[in-house]
């Protein structure tokens, strides 16, 4: 009985919207509508440049399908994205190294550098953190176009903020405290695109808070 209702709730909190993701204090929920209206990146722009290329693929990565066409044919094959994103501020920056300091015209390094907002850990639990983000993105030259032939920082998936609340879904998991008399809400975040279901948040309710 009493797994029976935590299913209900946790199935009900599916449909409650997305999160606001603080800083330094656990998210809390807000409507829909105040949620991000932004249209996903569709892919790479034709005869793009090294910067756009990156700042694209950094705004894609919510979507592991979508991102994946901005990879080289090589690259693809080393990328293996978890749904365990690095979150940072919305404002960060790309600055691409002279092509004339790297002695081959078709390949460009570009620094990202922003803030970081927190990480997506394995159980789908939300961890702020504070900080700098720095990495290097490789791209080179394939067909003629910009792609990204390394991601930096062992291939770890970075989302600006506003990507992740428009690509993960909040769920709202609840649990008994200590007293087995209350129920304590839980937030777990869920790739929007498929929409979860049930099954993963039984999953996640059978390993517990």
């Amino acid at each position: 009985m009493i797994r029976r209702l935590l299913l209900l709730l946790a199935c009900v909190a599916v449909l409650g919207g997305c999160a606001n993701i603080p800083e330094q204090t656990l998210p809390q929920p807000i409507e829909n509508s105040l949620a991000p209206s932004k249209q996903p990146v569709s892919g790479p722009t034709k005869d793009a440049e090294p910067i756009t290329v990156v700042r694209d693929f950094i705004r894609a990565n919510g979507n592991p399908i979508v991102a994946s066409a901005y990879l080289t044919d090589e690259a693809k094959k080393l990328w293996h994205p978890n749904n365990q994103p690095t979150v940072i501020d919305d404002d960060f920056s790309t600055v691409p190294e002279p092509v004339e300091t790297q002695g081959d015209p078709n390949r460009a390094d570009v620094n990202v550098k922003g803030l970081l907002v927190g990480v997506l850990n394995a159980d789908k639990s939300f961890l702020a953190q504070q900080g700098n983000y720095t990495g290097v993105v490789q791209l080179a030259k394939q067909d003629g176009q910009w792609r990204i032939s390394r991601v930096p920082n062992n291939g770890m998936v970075v989302v600006p903020k506003a990507e992740f609340l428009q690509t993960y879904r909040l769920v709202k998991l609840y649990f008994y405290d200590g007293t087995r008399t209350v129920l304590v809400p839980d937030a777990r975040y869920l790739p929007a695109n498929p929409r979860p279901v049930p099954t993963d948040i039984v999953d996640l309710l059978l390993h517990g808070p």
